[in-house]
């Protein structure tokens, strides 16, 4: 009987275990996302600064 019950609470502590796992790789890539989105963001409102300047000076 104890057995059973060993292995039964060792198969619930490894599906914990898998449910862990991909919530923090689910985690991890939309953090990832996240960051390269601000950045992609950062970088092309950044460039539009640039572009109005150099037209506002240029011939």
């Amino acid at each position: 009987m104890a057995d059973k019950e060993v292995q039964e609470a060792n198969e619930a502590y490894l599906d914990a275990y898998a449910a862990r796992k991909k919530e923090e790789a689910a985690y991890n890539n939309a953090e990832r996302l996240e960051k390269l989105i601000s950045r992609e963001l950062t970088r092309r409102t950044g460039r539009s600064d640039r572009e109005n300047r150099n037209n506002r000076w240029s011939a």
